[in-house]
């Protein structure tokens, strides 16, 4: 028969498949751009398409997708629909896996192997369940530029140094790294062209100090909920002269220090239940620490209450630095640590308050005003605002020092009205020392 007759197709209108006559790397081009499961199922139009989806080279593997109502029969067609795919597929670009049921761990960390066999550049597994082995390929595949895991499962690590040479970015979520070299305690990466970085509630065992070498990292995000209380008996130092955002969120700040950075933004959000003094004064210095680093460079900050309250208390010797220029400054404590942070931040410009961390019974006046107030102020926004007697004190202070101030901003959730327009009566009648002040009220007010 001949190839005219062939590419003829059967639909009742007697057109021309010219899809199956395109060339094989647009086919393949076509068939990655479509779902997973949709392109292995265009196995069953013809025999000369039976393994084409076999070229694609992204790959977007979801269990909640498949449609089996047994959990059983669930499985067994998932893992038999991954086993298929990763048996035809040679060259994975990139390579998406999304569990929600619980499967056998050894199968799991054989897939990532797999996939990591085959020249991935990009490889995201989200599996919730415990259990799984990262394969020890992981520490020698080049190809990667892209990695996500999102997973609690265990990366033994034989060798002290590890090298990723085209990494660009790195997402960790619940990694626990275990030292597996028995000469060394510490644990070196290097990236030499990483630019993103997130470690999320990741562990690192039988280690004293962990060293990232990342001199294109622009932006570092740590963030840990154990539901620990203290701090890490590790210290991680971060060598990136380019890192430009660090953030850092969750219970207890992680032992960082950031070594030759240009850090502009920062944020360290953290709060706890209750700790005793001795770990206050801990955490506080080990904060100090780190924002002595960054404090040449930092222009926009947000320090959650707690950590304001750590670091004002510390009495361990080590000054709350100069931030020199700071023109930013998001905070959420009592007056006593803002006006201290205030004094430390002599150009600063905008002021965002967040009134709920606001202790209501700790101000009875300030005998200084910080020299930023007088001569730099130009913006200030009081979030949560409930018109209690010190905030009101605080937002007096401020709209009567602030010569240069020019919008105030006040958000609040007052249900009452009465109550509402008494508040905005009050600050009407406040002396104000900036001649052209604009006061916003937002529409909850």
């Amino acid at each position: 028969m001949s190839t005219s007759k062939k590419s003829r197709k059967n639909d009742g209108n007697g057109g021309e498949d010219r899809i199956s006559n395109l060339p094989g790397n647009v086919i393949s081009n076509i068939l990655s751009l479509m779902s997973t499961k949709d392109a292995v199922r265009t196995s069953v139009l013809s025999k000369d398409w039976e393994y084409n989806w076999a070229s694609i080279f992204n790959i977007d593997i979801d269990d909640s997708k498949l449609y089996s109502k047994k959990k059983a029969d669930k499985d067994t067609t998932f893992v038999n629909f991954v086993e298929r795919i990763l048996l035809h597929s040679q060259n994975i670009k990139s390579f998406s896996l999304t569990c929600c049921e619980k499967y056998d761990s050894n199968r799991m960390t054989a897939c990532i192997s797999a996939v990591l066999r085959r020249n991935v550049e990009s490889l995201k597994v989200n599996y919730p369940h415990n259990g799984i082995i990262l394969p020890r390929s992981l520490l020698n595949c080049t190809s990667l530029r892209k990695l996500e895991l999102k997973l609690p499962c265990i990366f033994k690590v034989p060798v002290s140094n590890c090298f990723y040479s085209n990494l660009t970015n790195l997402y960790l979520d619940r990694v626990e790294f275990v030292n597996e070299c028995s000469n060394s305690n510490q644990l070196i990466f290097t990236f030499p062209v990483l630019e993103k970085f997130e470690l999320r509630s990741c562990k690192w065992l039988n280690m004293k100090l962990v060293e990232i070498y990342a001199p294109r990292l622009t932006k570092f995000t740590s963030t840990t909920s154990f539901g620990t209380v203290g701090l890490s008996d590790y210290l991680i130092k971060i060598h990136a002269a380019r890192l430009f955002t660090f953030f850092s969120y969750g219970d207890f700040p992680e032992n960082i220090v950031v070594i030759q950075s240009q850090v502009v933004f920062a944020t360290i959000y953290h709060y706890w239940r209750k700790v005793d003094l001795v770990l206050l004064k801990k955490i506080g210095l080990q904060v100090l620490l780190f924002i002595k680093g960054i404090s040449t460079s930092l222009k926009n900050l947000v320090i959650s209450s707690d950590i304001a309250k750590a670091i004002t208390q510390s009495q361990l010797g080590v000054p709350i630095p100069r931030f020199d220029v700071l023109v930013g400054l998001r905070i959420s404590c009592n007056v006593d640590s803002l006006l201290v942070l205030l004094k430390a931040t002599p150009s600063l410009k905008v002021l965002v308050l967040e009134m709920d961390g606001l202790d209501v019974y700790d101000y009875d006046g300030v005998e200084f005003v910080p020299s930023c107030i007088v001569s730099y102020l130009e913006e200030v926004k009081f979030n949560n605002f409930t018109g209690e007697t010190p905030q009101l004190h605080l937002a007096m202070f401020l709209l009567k020092n602030a010569i240069h101030l020019k919008k105030f901003y006040l958000c609040s959730s007052v249900s009452s009205k009465p109550t509402r327009h008494g508040i905005i009566d009050r600050l009407l009648r406040f002396p104000k020392g900036s001649s052209c002040l604009a006061i916003i009220v937002d529409r909850s007010i």
